[in-house]
């Protein structure tokens, strides 16, 4: 499958959607979003993101099942989003993302952690 180009952004709260999509727009992302993790899937099918930002829990379930989609470690930057502190995530599912940004942090963060992860990506591809 080939690698699309452009940005997902996974969670259940339309607002936190709208707004990481307005904030990655405005610095030149192509973003496509998803409400749920059945629609993250659907999103997967048709090309995989260069960025993945997904909430740690939706609808009731954790990001896990997302996690273990066969594309899922073919996207290079995966930012999970969590209201709460690490202490209280699943383990096993944080470490599949390449870092944790807490929704309390702010847009700054969330963006200095896009740019750290993209010069590791570019560092790994060298």
């Amino acid at each position: 499958m080939k690698r699309a180009g452009f940005t997902l952004v996974v969670d259940d709260n339309e607002g936190v959607r709208t707004s990481l999509g307005a904030l990655l727009e405005s610095n030149g992302h192509s973003v496509a979003t998803a409400k749920d993790i059945q629609e993250a899937l659907q999103q997967l099918e048709s090309g995989i993101p260069e960025l993945l930002i997904c909430d740690y829990m939706l609808e009731g379930e954790t990001s896990f099942r997302l996690t273990q989609a066969e594309v899922f470690s073919s996207i290079p930057t995966r930012i999970l989003l969590t209201g709460n502190g690490l202490s209280e995530l699943d383990s096993d599912v944080v470490s599949r993302f390449t870092d944790v940004v807490s929704k309390s942090d702010g847009s700054t963060e969330l963006m200095d952690a896009i740019s750290k992860s993209r010069v590791a990506v570019v560092q790994e591809s060298a």
